[in-house]
Parts: structure tokens; sequence; C-alpha cells
């Protein structure tokens, strides 16, 4: 796969901006289905949009977009028949700057300036050397044998010159990893740092860096999707594939939910402890409580519960975090007797006002395909629940997917709404840059 990403860039960058792979598509690459390029500064973002066009026109979906301070982030899912679906990541670096403030010597050229550096078959993996070297401090055997301590070479001499006060050496070298005080040379010297008050601003900064890229501000990553249905419309199917395909690109996969955080308990679980599988799998085996005043108290807490449940998911969201949720409080207003409260439906206004923003899902099932599947619901009442979900859908804007169709035509729509919101942040990133 990695050839046809490469063919993808190549075809979607060419003739706009030089783009350089830090990693060989030989025998001797590394496996995983991440694709690091490096274009000029300042570019990073447009590349992003304009291969993700490409890929469009390939098949792919975008279903994610980050950036940060060095570098910009995409992950794209291609489906495929019966969940066989193709998942990739690609990172486009601003020049060399990776990480930190200081200024860097490479990236203040464009690469085209380097004539002959795309022809050098080096290159790449001496930037890749010095990528990880500057930034994690470690790398493959293979990229020491393959990289600049084999010889000289361009890339060694743009970032480290001559006369140097710290240069790379072979005693350096510890196994695989410059270690020790000459680790944190060796990053601040490929930062444009001359001196040892230059490293010690250098490691600060860092620090810095490293404290604001933790919180995820200003990603544009940050995204909340749920899936909204009756029982046995293929929710949690459908949620756990797109989860697959975050893990098959080695992306970091979304955060996933069932109907409240992990971390808050239901009623059952504080009075019954986790013995109670069923009130989540089979909520309707249990009846709902014929007491008013346990009516109200499980109605109390579960409202407290969602409007925390609301400021968290914002909280995550705002910090970059991709939040997967399967069911959720649109499922409460609609159908409050799955958790034993003797209510028929919530107020229009509770809804609109507890309502997480993001993009919300619903999998329009028919009674009788539910019924089918999963065998949880009455006829009358998946009709009826069917109508009422329809209803609060229009209320709060929510996206009606078809789950009669097929499970791979269900998950392209679904992907396709996320590809569109992505398009859009991408866009607009570009547009403030």
């Amino acid at each position: 796969m990695k050839i046809e990403i490469m063919e993808v860039v190549d075809k979607a960058l060419s003739g706009i901006m030089s783009v350089l792979p830090v990693d060989s598509v030989d025998d001797s690459c590394f496996k995983e289905e991440r694709n690091d390029f490096i274009v000029p500064p300042g570019k990073a973002i447009s590349a992003c949009r304009l291969v993700a066009e490409e890929a469009q026109e390939q098949g792919w979906f975008l279903v994610k977009f980050r950036r940060v301070r060095h570098l910009a982030e995409i992950v794209l899912i291609r489906p495929g028949v019966r969940g066989e679906d193709q998942s990739t990541a690609i990172n486009f670096y601003d020049g060399l700057s990776w990480i930190g403030p200081m200024r860097d010597k490479f990236s203040e050229v464009s690469l085209v300036d380097y004539q002959g550096f795309e022809h050098d078959v080096r290159a790449p993996r001496s930037v890749c050397f010095f990528c990880n070297q500057s930034v994690m401090s470690t790398d493959s055997h293979r990229g020491l044998s393959s990289g600049i301590l084999t010889g000289p070479g361009s890339v060694s001499r743009t970032i480290i010159p001559n006369g140097s006060f710290f240069s790379v050496k072979p005693n350096d070298l510890d196994g695989r990893v410059v270690t020790g005080l000459a680790k944190w040379c060796f990053r601040a010297v490929c930062r444009g740092a001359e001196s040892a008050w230059g490293v010690l601003t250098f490691v600060t900064s860092l620090a810095m860096f490293h404290g604001k890229d933790k919180m995820g501000f200003g990603t544009d990553s940050g995204i909340l999707i749920a899936v909204s249905g009756l029982d046995g419309a293929g929710k949690t199917t459908l949620v756990e594939r797109l989860v697959r395909g975050y893990s098959r690109a080695g992306a970091e996969p979304p955060v996933s939910a069932h109907f409240l955080p992990s971390w808050i308990p239901m009623p059952h679980q504080i009075i019954h402890g986790n013995n109670t599988p069923n009130n989540s799998t089979r909520p309707y085996r249990s009846q709902t409580v014929a007491s008013p005043i346990s009516a109200a108290l499980r109605m109390s807490y579960y409202m407290f519960v969602f409007f925390v449940t609301k400021i968290s998911l914002k909280v995550s969201v705002f910090r970059g975090r991709q939040v997967m949720l399967d069911r959720g409080f649109l499922d409460f207003a609609v159908d409050p007797t799955r958790t034993r409260i003797p209510v028929r439906k919530l107020p229009s206004f509770i809804l609109k006002l507890f309502h997480p923003h993001g993009l919300w899902f619903f999998l329009n099932a028919s009674p009788d395909v539910v019924i089918e599947r999963k065998g949880e619901l009455s006829r009358e009442k998946a009709v009826s629940l069917q109508k009422a979900y329809l209803s609060a859908c229009k209320e709060v804007g929510v996206v009606v997917l078809d789950g009669d169709d097929s499970p791979d035509f269900v998950f392209r729509e679904l992907i396709g709404n996320i590809s569109s919101e992505y398009l859009k942040r991408v866009r607009a990133a570009e547009k403030g840059c």
C-alpha cells in the first residue's frame, strides 16, 4: 500500500510543491501503514488538503485531520467488502522544523533549492535518521547503517555545519541511540543552537511545547461521533468497524463509550456492582420501577450525569480528542424506559438542552429487521420507537442512515459524512495559515 500512497501523494502535489518521503519503499522500508513526507515550510496543511482530495477520487475517505506545530496528519479509510477495509495515516512535516521553536537552517530554504537532493538514495534515510534522533532520540540499526554515518551527505552538512560545538561521532552512539547529554545537544543543534545557552533555551522551549501538545488545543482533530438506533439496528458493529480502521492505520483510536463514559456508573452498577450485564445488552428484560420515588431518583441521577457528560465531551473535543459514542442522550430522551424509568419520552426542550454537539447518526433500521436480528423489542414497541427517533432527529439535526441497506453501504455513508466535516476543517486551516 505504501507504493500506492506515494503515487497518490506524487500525483496530488506534482508541479505544486516538492515532496520528500522519509522512508524508502524497497524491502527495507517500514511495514506499518504510516507514511511520512517532508514538504517545504508552511505547506503541510496544503499538502493534506490536496492529497485528501486526490485520495477521495480513488475511493478513500478522510476520517481524521490533526495539526501541530511541526506537522499535519491525515488518516484515510477506503471501504472494502464485508469489512475488509484499507486504512493509512499520512504525516506531512513542515521542512525539518519537527519540534521546537528555534530556527531550523534547513527549513528556511525550500527543498527545491537543493539540486540533486531528491535523486540521492541516501537522502530520505538520512532525513529519517535526523527526524528520529532529534525528536525521539532513537532509530533502528537500519537507519544507522544507511543514514549519515556511512559517509558525508548534504543533509548532515546543512543541519550540523563544520565547526559546530557538537557533532555526531560513532562513540556517541550506544547501540541504537544517542544517549545522555549528547542526546540533548544533538537535538538542540538540529534546531540551530550554537552554544550551551542555546541548548538550555531549546530544552526549556521544548518542555513548554510538549505541554501544549499534550493538552491538544488547536489541533482541529477533536470531534464527537455518535450512533443511535433501535436494539438490533447494527450500531455496535458499525462503531467497531470504524474504530478498527483507525487502529489499522496506526493512528490513535477514538475514545469509545456506550451510552455514558465508562467512568460514570449506571444506577444498577452502583447498587449491584458489575454483575448485571443484561442492563446494557438486554435493557428491556427488566421491568420499569413501580415506585414514583425510585423513578424520580433515577431521573434526577441520569439528568445530572448526562449534564456532566455533555461538559466532559465538550472538553475532550476541545482538547483534540475523537470520541465515539454507541448510544447517548438521544436514546435516553427518546426512550427512558430502557433505564427502568416509566416515562415515554422527554420534552423537546430538555432534548435540545442536554444533547451534545457533534456528528450524530441514527441508524434507521425497520422494525422487522431489528426484531429478526435481536428480538429484544415487540413489533408495537419497535414501530413506536422508530417514530419517536425520527421526530427527535429532526429537532436536533441528526443524520439518518438507512439501516436496512447493506453494512458496506451504511459504513460508506457514515465515513462520507465524517470526511466532509474534516475536509471543511482542512480548508479552513489552510486559509488561516
